[in-house]
C-alpha cells in the first residue's frame, strides 16, 4: 500500500480523493445523474398489455385513478345550448342519446385511454364495407348509428399503417378508390377505415418514448408506478406481519433428546399438531404436567406513520386527493377545499380531452335525428356541488331577479314563466306560459307607503296611474287596429288579371 501510495504521488491522492467518484471511499456526488438513471424504467409499461388488464382488475386503487376523474367530469351529462333546436327537440335528443348509451361509451372509452395510453370510439353503421369512407349525409332516424368503445390493444394497426410505405390505391366494387393507409386499424380482423374510428389518445409521451408506442399515448399508471408499487409492498408486509402478531410458545420437557432421533422429531411433530388442532377447534389445549405454554403478542410501532406517507406519495403522483381516493376526510383546521380544486383542475383537463369527442358524437346524432348540425354550445355540469341552503338560495335569487324584471317591464308575464320553469322552479304547466291568461304589471312608482304620504306621493301615484291607463289604451288600439286590417284584408276583392 505504501508503495503504491509513493507510485501515485501526493497530488495523484489528492485528485483521486476529490475529482474522482468512488475512489478511497469517496461517494458520487449529488449533482451526478447516476442515481436518478437507476431508478427509471427504460422498457414503458404501458406496453405490458396483461399486466394492465389483471392490475385493473385486481387493484381498487388502479380503478379508482383511472375511473374517478372521468366518471367525475360526465357527473350530470351534458348540457346542449342552442337557438337552432326547441326544448321539446333537446328533450329528445338527450333521450335518443340516453338510450344508445352515447354517454356511456364517452366515459368507457375515456378509462381504457388512460389505462391503455388510447383508445378509439367506432362508429357502426348499416354499411357492409366498413373499408370506404363513413358519409354522415347518409344517416336518417331509421338508419343504424351506434358508437363502440376500444382501447388500443382492440385496435390492430396494419402494416401499411405502421411503415405507411404502401401509397397504392385499390378499387373495391364500383367504389371509389380508397387508399391501403386510409385503412389503418383492424377491429377483430375487420378492416376499417380511417373516417370510422375517432382516435382517443392518453398522455402525450415525448417523440422517442412515441415511436415504441407507435404513437399512442402512455398510461397514467407510468408516472405513479413507483409509489404504487411501494403502496402495495407495504401491503404484502402488514399482511405478513399480521400472522406473526401473536405467537404461541409451548415448553415440552425433553423437546431436545426427542430431536437426536427421526422416530423423536416425528412424534414431536404429532403432539404439537394434535395441540395447534386442538387449541383452533376445542379453543382448549392438553399437555403434559411438566410441559409450559404461552402467548407473546407483538406490536409493531411506526407503520401507521409509514402507511399515511405511502398513501400521501401516491396522491402527490396521481394528483388527487385523499377524500377521493381513499374517501379520508380532511381533519384539523383543514377544510380540503383546496385539495378539492385541485382535484377539480384534473377534473377540467379530463373535460378538454373529451370535448371534441362528445362534439362529434352530438353532430351525428343531431344529423341522424334532424337531418341537419345546428350551431351550439356544449357545456358540463359544475364540479361544485352546492348544499340544500345554498341551493336554495340561489334558487331564490334567481326567483327574484326575473320578478324584478317583470316588475320593471323588461319581461312580460309569459317570459318571466318560462324563465322560472328553465331554472326548474316551476314543477307544473301554467297558463301564463301557454299564453292563456295575462297578469297586470305592478304600477312603477307606486308603492303601500304612498296611500299616507300627503299631497306628493298622491300626486306620484296619479301620474303613474296615468302612465299606466295610456300604455294600456295604447296597447288596446293597437290590437283593434290589427285586426281590423286582418279584417279587411280578408273582405278586399282580389285584383282581377
Amino acid at each position: 500500500m505504501t508503495r503504491k501510495l509513493n507510485d501515485i504521488g501526493l497530488t495523484g491522492l489528492v485528485d483521486g480523493v476529490f475529482n474522482s467518484p468512488g475512489q478511497y471511499g469517496q461517494s458520487e456526488m449529488i449533482s451526478q445523474p447516476y442515481t436518478f438513471s437507476e431508478g427509471i424504467q427504460y422498457t414503458p409499461f404501458t406496453l405490458n398489455r396483461i399486466a394492465l388488464n389483471y392490475g385493473y382488475m385486481a387493484y381498487g386503487l388502479v380503478q379508482a385513478l383511472i375511473n374517478l376523474p372521468v366518471e367525475d367530469a360526465f357527473r350530470g351529462g351534458l348540457e346542449i345550448e342552442t337557438d337552432e333546436l326547441d326544448e321539446d327537440d333537446l328533450k329528445e335528443l338527450h333521450r335518443f342519446m340516453e338510450e344508445n348509451d352515447d354517454l356511456e361509451a364517452l366515459e368507457e372509452v375515456r378509462k381504457w385511454a388512460r389505462l391503455f395510453g388510447g383508445g378509439g370510439l367506432l362508429i357502426e353503421t348499416d354499411d357492409e364495407d366498413t373499408k370506404v369512407p363513413f358519409d354522415p349525409r347518409k344517416l336518417n332516424p331509421e338508419s343504424i348509428l351506434r358508437f363502440i368503445p376500444a382501447d388500443r390493444w382492440e385496435l390492430t394497426l396494419t402494416t401499411s399503417s405502421i411503415m405507411d410505405v404502401s401509397r397504392v390505391g385499390f378499387h373495391h366494387g364500383n367504389g371509389p378508390e380508397v387508399r391501403a393507409s386510409d385503412v389503418p386499424y383492424l377491429y377483430y380482423t375487420v378492416p376499417l377505415h380511417k373516417s370510422r374510428v375517432m382516435k382517443v389518445i392518453g398522455r402525450k409521451a415525448p417523440s422517442y418514448i412515441r415511436q415504441r408506442l407507435q404513437g399512442w399515448g402512455m398510461s397514467e399508471l407510468e408516472r405513479c408506478m413507483r409509489s404504487i408499487n411501494s403502496f402495495v409492498k407495504f401491503q404484502n408486509v402488514i399482511f405478513e406481519l399480521i400472522d406473526e402478531a401473536k405467537i404461541d410458545i409451548f415448553g415440552i420437557a425433553g423437546f431436545n433428546e426427542a430431536l437426536a432421533s427421526q422416530v423423536g422429531v416425528d412424534k414431536m411433530q404429532r403432539r404439537i399438531a394434535l395441540n395447534a388442532m386442538l387449541k383452533n377447534y376445542r379453543n382448549s389445549t392438553v399437555m403434559d404436567k411438566e410441559d409450559t405454554f404461552d402467548q407473546k403478542q407483538l406490536t409493531y410501532s411506526g407503520l401507521a406513520e409509514i402507511y399515511v406517507q405511502n398513501r400521501i406519495n401516491v396522491c402527490a403522483d396521481i394528483g388527487m386527493p385523499e377524500a377521493k381516493l381513499f374517501g379520508q376526510s380532511a381533519s384539523g383546521f383543514s377544510s380540503g377545499e383546496d385539495a378539492i380544486e385541485n382535484y377539480n383542475v384534473l377534473v377540467e383537463g379530463e373535460r378538454k380531452s373529451v370535448r371534441p369527442l362528445a362534439r362529434e358524437v352530438v353532430n351525428l346524432r343531431c344529423q341522424q335525428r334532424f337531418g341537419f348540425v345546428p350551431e351550439y354550445e356544449l357545456k358540463f355540469k359544475p364540479l361544485r356541488v352546492l348544499s340544500e341552503p345554498d341551493e336554495e338560495l340561489v334558487l331564490s335569487s334567481r326567483q327574484t331577479r326575473a320578478l324584478n324584471l317583470f316588475d320593471r317591464q323588461l319581461f312580460t308575464a309569459q317570459e318571466v314563466m318560462t324563465s322560472l320553469d328553465k331554472d326548474k322552479l316551476v314543477n307544473i304547466p301554467t297558463e301564463v306560459q301557454q299564453g292563456l291568461r295575462d297578469v297586470e304589471q305592478a304600477i312603477p312608482g307606486a308603492t303601500e307607503d304612498d296611500t299616507s304620504g300627503g299631497d306628493e306621493a298622491k300626486d306620484k301615484k296619479e301620474n303613474a296611474v296615468n302612465q299606466l291607463l295610456k300604455r294600456r289604451a295604447s296597447k288596446a288600439y293597437n290590437e283593434f287596429m290589427a285586426r281590423d286590417a286582418a279584417i279587411m284584408k280578408h273582405f278586399k276583392p282580389e285584383a282581377k288579371s
